[in-house]
């Protein structure tokens, strides 16, 4: 529970460790919903050992595809989207809990962006600023007598949900969204062609100005390690 609010942790899963993400939050949310886009067995383990509700599906690319039938399939009042990369301090938890308080049905909140590679991590502010994302809502609000979902998430990446409600709170409140650099490579490139070309551009443009930021030794290695990036950094 988040105060009066009961809690269902969601999740669009590949490949990766939900462990830190689950052990973040596991004292404010009463369930955990996870789509599962045809990981590994040693992940696929993992995953039914915390979720309540685990679902299997494709690998698509693109967790965009799957959010919204992730969301809804929860059964509790409110939905917390996270992802596998993504964690919320003890800190950041306190000022959750007094953000329950309030009267809301969409909270967005700030993220703290950082990527690491060689013992090298960066903090993505100047490019991406405080990054803010809805992450808290009531998963269904009643409009014109009828219950409808508070969110509808578009399949396309990088697009911001429709809004439903005008019960919006900004929070002072922020997640951690600690990746790999590798990592990252390897989403985008294997993302490839499952989104539009301006979405592609925009990934494109980001990863270009990333490994300069990491420097000429870190790109080189990036480039050996995956061939294809060549390709995919020339467009």
């Amino acid at each position: 529970m988040l105060g009066n609010k009961s809690v269902s942790l969601c999740m669009v899963v590949y490949n990766s460790s939900i462990k830190e993400t689950y052990e973040s939050v596991k004292e404010i949310v009463d369930e955990v919903v996870i789509i599962d886009q045809d990981s590994s067995d040693e992940f696929v383990e993992e995953y039914k050992q915390l979720a309540n509700i685990y679902v299997a599906t494709t690998n698509k690319g693109n967790a965009d595809f799957d959010r919204q039938f992730c969301y809804s399939l929860a059964t509790k009042e409110y939905i917390l989207a996270m992802d596998s990369d993504e964690v919320i301090s003890l800190e950041q938890i306190e000022r959750l809990k007094k953000v329950a308080e309030q009267s809301f049905e969409c909270a967005w909140f700030t993220f703290n962006n950082l990527v690491s590679s060689n013992g090298i991590t960066i903090d993505l502010k100047e490019f991406l600023g405080d990054d803010p994302h809805p992450r808290l809502w009531k998963k269904l609000i009643d409009k014109d007598g009828q219950q409808i979902p508070t969110l509808v998430w578009r399949s396309e990446a990088h697009t911001f949900p429709q809004i439903n409600t005008q019960k919006i709170l900004f929070a002072k409140a922020s997640f951690t969204h600690h990746r790999q650099l590798e990592n990252i490579l390897k989403t985008h490139l294997r993302r490839g062609k499952n989104i539009s070309p301006q979405a592609q551009g925009v990934e494109r443009e980001f990863i270009k100005k990333l490994l300069e930021k990491f420097g000429n030794d870190i790109k080189k290695n990036m480039l050996m390690k995956l061939p294809e990036l060549s390709d995919y950094l020339r467009g």
